[in-house]
Protein backbone atom coordinates (compact mmCIF):
# COMPACT_ATOMS: atom_id res chain seq x y z
CA UNK A 1 0.00 0.00 0.00
CA UNK A 2 1.52 3.30 -1.10
CA UNK A 3 -0.84 5.74 0.61
CA UNK A 4 -0.13 6.59 4.23
CA UNK A 5 -3.70 6.32 5.43
CA UNK A 6 -4.59 4.11 8.37
CA UNK A 7 -7.34 1.86 7.04
CA UNK A 8 -7.60 -0.65 9.85
CA UNK A 9 -11.27 0.09 10.40
CA UNK A 10 -12.17 -0.76 6.83
CA UNK A 11 -12.83 -4.16 5.31
CA UNK A 12 -10.17 -5.95 3.21
CA UNK A 13 -9.88 -4.83 -0.40
CA UNK A 14 -10.51 -8.33 -1.80
CA UNK A 15 -13.87 -8.54 -0.09
CA UNK A 16 -14.86 -5.12 -1.38
CA UNK A 17 -13.93 -6.01 -4.95
CA UNK A 18 -16.00 -9.21 -4.78
CA UNK A 19 -19.02 -7.20 -3.65
CA UNK A 20 -18.70 -4.91 -6.67
CA UNK A 21 -18.57 -7.91 -9.00
CA UNK A 22 -21.68 -9.60 -7.71
CA UNK A 23 -24.12 -6.90 -6.75
CA UNK A 24 -25.75 -3.75 -7.97
CA UNK A 25 -27.12 -3.07 -4.52
CA UNK A 26 -27.28 0.12 -2.55
CA UNK A 27 -26.17 1.51 0.75
CA UNK A 28 -28.62 3.57 2.75
CA UNK A 29 -29.95 4.31 6.21
CA UNK A 30 -32.76 6.49 4.86
CA UNK A 31 -35.25 5.64 2.13
CA UNK A 32 -35.10 9.19 0.77
CA UNK A 33 -31.80 8.42 -0.97
CA UNK A 34 -29.94 5.23 -1.77
CA UNK A 35 -26.37 5.18 -2.98
CA UNK A 36 -25.90 2.79 -5.89
CA UNK A 37 -22.54 1.07 -6.15
CA UNK A 38 -20.98 0.62 -9.55
CA UNK A 39 -20.79 -2.94 -10.84
CA UNK A 40 -17.44 -3.94 -12.32
CA UNK A 41 -17.83 -5.25 -15.90
CA UNK A 42 -17.18 -8.98 -16.09
CA UNK A 43 -14.52 -8.46 -18.77
CA UNK A 44 -12.26 -6.83 -16.15
CA UNK A 45 -10.90 -9.92 -14.44
CA UNK A 46 -7.82 -8.75 -12.53
CA UNK A 47 -7.62 -6.79 -9.28
CA UNK A 48 -5.46 -4.02 -10.73
CA UNK A 49 -7.99 -3.40 -13.49
CA UNK A 50 -10.89 -3.48 -11.06
CA UNK A 51 -9.19 -0.98 -8.75
CA UNK A 52 -8.46 1.32 -11.68
CA UNK A 53 -12.07 1.08 -12.89
CA UNK A 54 -13.58 1.81 -9.47
CA UNK A 55 -11.13 4.65 -8.75
CA UNK A 56 -12.40 6.41 -11.87
CA UNK A 57 -16.08 5.38 -11.87
CA UNK A 58 -17.03 4.91 -8.21
CA UNK A 59 -19.30 7.96 -8.02
CA UNK A 60 -20.90 7.74 -11.48
CA UNK A 61 -24.32 6.99 -10.01
CA UNK A 62 -24.48 10.17 -7.93
CA UNK A 63 -27.17 12.45 -9.45
CA UNK A 64 -24.73 15.34 -9.82
CA UNK A 65 -27.11 17.61 -11.74
CA UNK A 66 -30.19 17.02 -9.58
CA UNK A 67 -30.81 20.26 -7.68
CA UNK A 68 -33.68 18.75 -5.67
CA UNK A 69 -31.91 15.69 -4.30
CA UNK A 70 -31.22 15.64 -0.55
CA UNK A 71 -28.24 13.53 0.48
CA UNK A 72 -27.20 13.28 4.12
CA UNK A 73 -23.62 12.66 5.15
CA UNK A 74 -24.56 9.46 6.99
CA UNK A 75 -25.79 8.02 3.69
CA UNK A 76 -22.35 8.45 2.12
CA UNK A 77 -20.09 7.44 5.01
CA UNK A 78 -19.89 3.72 4.17
CA UNK A 79 -19.41 4.28 0.40
CA UNK A 80 -16.77 6.93 1.12
CA UNK A 81 -14.89 4.54 3.41
CA UNK A 82 -15.00 1.87 0.69
CA UNK A 83 -13.74 4.43 -1.82
CA UNK A 84 -10.74 5.30 0.38
CA UNK A 85 -9.99 1.61 0.78
CA UNK A 86 -9.93 1.18 -2.99
CA UNK A 87 -7.67 4.21 -3.48
CA UNK A 88 -5.29 2.90 -0.82
CA UNK A 89 -4.55 -0.12 -3.00
CA UNK A 90 -3.12 2.05 -5.76
CA UNK A 91 -0.42 4.69 -5.93
CA UNK A 92 -0.41 8.03 -4.14
CA UNK A 93 -0.45 9.87 -7.46
CA UNK A 94 -3.49 7.99 -8.77
CA UNK A 95 -5.34 8.55 -5.49
CA UNK A 96 -4.52 12.27 -5.60
CA UNK A 97 -5.77 12.50 -9.18
CA UNK A 98 -9.02 10.68 -8.38
CA UNK A 99 -9.70 12.76 -5.28
CA UNK A 100 -8.95 16.03 -7.10
CA UNK A 101 -11.38 15.17 -9.89
CA UNK A 102 -14.07 14.17 -7.40
CA UNK A 103 -13.63 17.43 -5.47
CA UNK A 104 -13.92 19.49 -8.64
CA UNK A 105 -17.05 17.60 -9.63
CA UNK A 106 -18.49 18.27 -6.18
CA UNK A 107 -17.71 21.98 -6.53
CA UNK A 108 -19.69 22.09 -9.77
CA UNK A 109 -22.74 20.36 -8.26
CA UNK A 110 -25.66 21.57 -6.17
CA UNK A 111 -25.32 22.59 -2.54
CA UNK A 112 -27.24 19.51 -1.37
CA UNK A 113 -24.53 17.27 -2.85
CA UNK A 114 -21.55 19.52 -2.22
CA UNK A 115 -22.11 19.94 1.51
CA UNK A 116 -22.00 16.26 2.59
CA UNK A 117 -18.96 15.57 0.41
CA UNK A 118 -17.14 18.62 1.78
CA UNK A 119 -17.75 17.39 5.31
CA UNK A 120 -16.61 13.86 4.46
CA UNK A 121 -13.38 15.09 2.90
CA UNK A 122 -12.61 17.24 5.94
CA UNK A 123 -13.53 14.55 8.47
CA UNK A 124 -11.45 11.86 6.78
CA UNK A 125 -8.37 13.53 5.26
CA UNK A 126 -8.05 16.87 7.11
CA UNK A 127 -9.20 16.26 10.69
CA UNK A 128 -6.05 15.82 12.84
CA UNK A 129 -7.74 13.04 14.81
CA UNK A 130 -8.82 11.03 11.77
CA UNK A 131 -7.31 7.61 11.13
CA UNK A 132 -7.24 8.46 7.42
CA UNK A 133 -5.62 11.91 7.69
CA UNK A 134 -3.34 12.69 4.76
CA UNK A 135 -2.39 16.31 4.15
CA UNK A 136 -0.92 15.75 0.69
CA UNK A 137 -4.15 14.18 -0.52
CA UNK A 138 -6.24 16.88 1.12
CA UNK A 139 -4.21 19.54 -0.68
CA UNK A 140 -5.35 17.98 -3.96
CA UNK A 141 -8.92 17.94 -2.66
CA UNK A 142 -8.85 21.63 -1.73
CA UNK A 143 -7.28 22.51 -5.08
CA UNK A 144 -10.03 20.54 -6.82
CA UNK A 145 -12.78 22.39 -4.99
CA UNK A 146 -11.18 25.73 -5.82
CA UNK A 147 -11.29 24.85 -9.53
CA UNK A 148 -15.06 24.48 -9.29
CA UNK A 149 -17.55 27.03 -10.56
CA UNK A 150 -20.32 26.60 -8.01
CA UNK A 151 -18.74 26.64 -4.55
CA UNK A 152 -21.14 27.23 -1.68
CA UNK A 153 -20.78 30.56 0.20
CA UNK A 154 -17.73 30.69 2.43
CA UNK A 155 -16.14 27.55 0.97
CA UNK A 156 -13.57 29.34 -1.17
CA UNK A 157 -12.24 31.29 1.80
CA UNK A 158 -12.09 28.13 3.94
CA UNK A 159 -10.24 26.07 1.32
CA UNK A 160 -7.80 28.91 0.64
CA UNK A 161 -7.03 29.19 4.36
CA UNK A 162 -6.55 25.43 4.66
CA UNK A 163 -4.23 25.38 1.65
CA UNK A 164 -2.14 28.24 3.00
CA UNK A 165 -1.64 26.36 6.27
CA UNK A 166 -1.03 22.94 4.73
CA UNK A 167 1.55 24.24 2.28
CA UNK A 168 3.75 25.41 5.15
CA UNK A 169 6.36 22.97 6.44
CA UNK A 170 5.51 20.32 3.86
CA UNK A 171 7.69 17.25 3.83
CA UNK A 172 10.79 18.00 1.79
CA UNK A 173 10.76 21.74 2.52
CA UNK A 174 12.79 23.78 5.03
CA UNK A 175 10.89 24.25 8.28
CA UNK A 176 9.75 27.68 9.43
CA UNK A 177 12.13 29.19 11.96
CA UNK A 178 11.02 30.77 15.24
CA UNK A 179 12.53 31.84 18.54
CA UNK A 180 12.29 29.73 21.69
CA UNK A 181 12.72 30.81 25.30
CA UNK A 182 13.92 27.73 27.15
CA UNK A 183 13.07 26.72 30.70
CA UNK A 184 16.61 27.81 31.64
CA UNK A 185 16.01 31.30 30.25
CA UNK A 186 18.07 30.83 27.10
CA UNK A 187 16.86 32.40 23.85
CA UNK A 188 17.52 30.32 20.73
CA UNK A 189 16.16 29.95 17.21
CA UNK A 190 14.98 26.54 16.06
CA UNK A 191 17.43 26.59 13.17
CA UNK A 192 20.32 27.19 15.59
CA UNK A 193 20.16 23.69 17.05
CA UNK A 194 23.05 21.64 15.69
CA UNK A 195 22.13 17.99 15.39
CA UNK A 196 21.81 15.34 12.67
CA UNK A 197 18.07 15.36 13.42
CA UNK A 198 15.72 17.55 15.43
CA UNK A 199 12.40 16.34 16.82
CA UNK A 200 9.90 19.12 17.48
CA UNK A 201 7.35 18.17 20.12
CA UNK A 202 4.53 20.74 20.18
CA UNK A 203 2.45 20.30 23.31
CA UNK A 204 0.07 21.76 25.88
CA UNK A 205 1.10 21.45 29.56
CA UNK A 206 -2.21 19.98 30.78
CA UNK A 207 -2.89 17.81 27.71
CA UNK A 208 -3.30 14.12 28.65
CA UNK A 209 -2.32 12.90 25.19
CA UNK A 210 0.80 15.04 25.33
CA UNK A 211 1.84 13.50 28.63
CA UNK A 212 1.09 10.01 27.30
CA UNK A 213 3.26 10.60 24.23
CA UNK A 214 6.02 12.16 26.35
CA UNK A 215 6.13 9.07 28.57
CA UNK A 216 6.04 6.78 25.55
CA UNK A 217 9.02 8.53 24.00
CA UNK A 218 10.91 8.40 27.30
CA UNK A 219 10.36 4.63 27.63
CA UNK A 220 10.92 3.74 23.97
CA UNK A 221 14.08 1.78 23.09
CA UNK A 222 13.96 3.26 19.61
CA UNK A 223 14.17 6.82 20.93
CA UNK A 224 16.84 5.72 23.41
CA UNK A 225 18.97 4.22 20.63
CA UNK A 226 18.55 7.36 18.54
CA UNK A 227 19.31 9.68 21.44
CA UNK A 228 22.77 10.67 20.25
CA UNK A 229 21.60 11.81 16.83
CA UNK A 230 18.15 13.29 17.58
CA UNK A 231 17.73 16.51 19.54
CA UNK A 232 14.27 16.67 21.11
CA UNK A 233 12.81 20.16 21.47
CA UNK A 234 9.48 20.46 23.32
CA UNK A 235 7.68 23.71 22.53
CA UNK A 236 4.61 25.22 24.17
CA UNK A 237 2.76 27.52 21.76
CA UNK A 238 0.24 29.01 24.16
CA UNK A 239 0.32 32.13 26.30
CA UNK A 240 -0.21 30.85 29.88
CA UNK A 241 3.43 30.97 30.87
CA UNK A 242 2.70 30.33 34.54
CA UNK A 243 1.18 26.96 33.70
CA UNK A 244 4.02 26.24 31.26
CA UNK A 245 6.67 27.06 33.86
CA UNK A 246 4.99 24.85 36.46
CA UNK A 247 5.11 21.87 34.07
CA UNK A 248 8.44 22.50 32.35
CA UNK A 249 10.36 20.52 34.94
CA UNK A 250 8.45 17.30 34.17
CA UNK A 251 10.45 16.63 30.98
CA UNK A 252 13.61 14.51 30.75
CA UNK A 253 16.81 16.48 31.35
CA UNK A 254 18.13 15.82 27.86
CA UNK A 255 15.10 17.48 26.24
CA UNK A 256 15.19 21.17 25.40
CA UNK A 257 11.95 22.63 26.77
CA UNK A 258 10.69 26.08 25.83
CA UNK A 259 7.90 28.31 24.65
CA UNK A 260 7.39 30.32 21.49
CA UNK A 261 8.86 33.72 22.35
CA UNK A 262 6.70 35.89 20.08
CA UNK A 263 3.68 33.58 19.66
CA UNK A 264 4.50 33.45 15.96
CA UNK A 265 3.44 29.82 15.61
CA UNK A 266 -0.18 30.57 16.47
CA UNK A 267 -0.52 34.23 15.53
CA UNK A 268 1.04 33.81 12.09
CA UNK A 269 -0.02 30.16 11.63
CA UNK A 270 3.50 29.14 10.68
CA UNK A 271 2.81 25.62 11.97
CA UNK A 272 -0.49 23.74 11.97
CA UNK A 273 -1.43 23.52 15.65
CA UNK A 274 -4.82 21.86 15.41
CA UNK A 275 -3.57 18.72 17.18
CA UNK A 276 -1.71 18.24 20.45
CA UNK A 277 0.77 16.74 20.65
CA UNK A 278 2.20 17.29 17.19
CA UNK A 279 5.60 15.92 16.24
CA UNK A 280 7.86 17.06 13.42
CA UNK A 281 11.23 15.54 12.56
CA UNK A 282 13.81 17.70 10.77
CA UNK A 283 17.10 16.67 9.20
CA UNK A 284 20.42 18.43 9.83
CA UNK A 285 19.46 21.23 7.42
CA UNK A 286 16.08 21.64 9.18
CA UNK A 287 14.23 20.11 6.25
CA UNK A 288 10.95 18.49 7.28
CA UNK A 289 11.06 14.70 6.92
CA UNK A 290 8.07 13.85 9.15
CA UNK A 291 5.13 16.14 9.76
CA UNK A 292 2.39 16.33 12.38
CA UNK A 293 2.82 12.80 13.75
CA UNK A 294 2.19 11.21 17.14
CA UNK A 295 4.78 9.35 19.23
CA UNK A 296 3.96 5.95 17.75
CA UNK A 297 4.26 7.20 14.18
CA UNK A 298 7.49 9.01 15.00
CA UNK A 299 8.92 5.88 16.60
CA UNK A 300 8.11 3.78 13.52
CA UNK A 301 9.61 6.45 11.24
CA UNK A 302 12.84 6.64 13.24
CA UNK A 303 13.18 2.86 13.40
CA UNK A 304 12.74 2.47 9.65
CA UNK A 305 14.43 5.56 8.27
CA UNK A 306 17.01 6.77 10.79
CA UNK A 307 18.42 3.98 12.96
CA UNK A 308 17.36 1.23 10.53
CA UNK A 309 16.22 -1.10 13.29
CA UNK A 310 12.90 -2.96 13.06
CA UNK A 311 10.38 -2.39 15.82
CA UNK A 312 10.21 -5.23 18.33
Amino acid sequence: MNISINLRVLSPIAAILISFLSSCGSSSVDESYQFEYKVIPSVINDDAGRIEYLSARFWDNIPWNDTNIVIKIVQLQKPFADYLQILSSGSLSSAAESLGKLAEQCANSSRNIQEPFTELFEQSLYDPNSSYKNEELYIRVAEGFLRGKNLIPGARERFNFQLTTLRKNRIGTISEDFTIITSKGREINLHSFVSPYTLLFFYEPECKSCNTDKEYITDSKVFLNAGKIIKIVAVYTGTDLAVWEAHSGTFPENWEVGHDKENMIVNESIYDRRASPSIYILDKNKKVILKDANAYEAEAFIAENIIKQPLQ
